[in-house]
């Protein structure tokens, strides 16, 4: 599934040199997309690199709303 290609490039991605916002939004995106793995899915081992990703994105960056946003989702479901 396309999807899992896609964490896996989230992955990547959140070990690049980059600036901390650029850094945070990668967390954010490598979260977003483990949170729809979820959601497809339904497996804890899903919520919980979701959760892991999304709080990662916020510890980066405390400003980044979407991340906010997106693990308040995370856990509404």
């Amino acid at each position: 599934e396309l999807l899992f290609e896609a964490a896996d490039l989230y992955r990547k991605a959140v070990d690049a040199d980059c600036s901390l916002e650029e850094k945070s939004v990668s967390w954010y995106n490598l979260g977003a997309c483990y949170e729809r793995i979820f959601d497809l899915y339904a497996k804890k081992e899903y919520f919980e690199l979701a959760d892991k990703a999304l709080a990662q994105a916020i510890e980066t960056d405390p400003e980044n709303g979407d991340a906010w946003c997106k693990w308040a989702t995370l856990y509404a479901t």
